[in-house]
């Protein structure tokens, strides 16, 4: 085997592993989140009483999503107060804490 070629696969170790760590790092930061409370913008219904949808720290197709439980029957583009009660990976899981409100609430303490 050439070094060339050793040099690309020891490269391809080294990415797999940090990709590994990242992937740990950001599980570990989801389930630090249980207990907190949150604004989701709810994306899509993905079943009766259960909701998909994303808290102002998760980007679209690039970080985790949430999945929310409600009573209330909110429309995609709806915000809900949730209170986060478990993690999966990077994904979320939360309950509906709140009715739908109109616009997000600042959750960073700073107003």
């Amino acid at each position: 085997m050439c070094k060339c070629v050793r040099s690309c696969i020891a490269v391809l170790r080294r990415v797999g592993e940090l990709a590994d760590l990242a992937d740990d790092l950001m599980a570990q930061r989801a389930a630090e989140r249980i207990g907190e409370t949150a604004d989701v913008l709810i994306d899509e219904v993905l079943a009766d009483g259960v909701y998909l949808g994303r808290a102002a720290h998760q980007a679209p197709e690039v970080d985790g999503s949430t999945e929310v439980r409600s009573a209330v029957t909110p429309a995609p583009g709806d915000i809900l107060r949730v209170t986060v009660s478990g993690s999966d990976g990077v994904d979320l899981q939360a309950e509906a804490a709140g009715p739908v409100t109109a616009e997000p609430v600042c959750t960073a303490g700073a107003r």
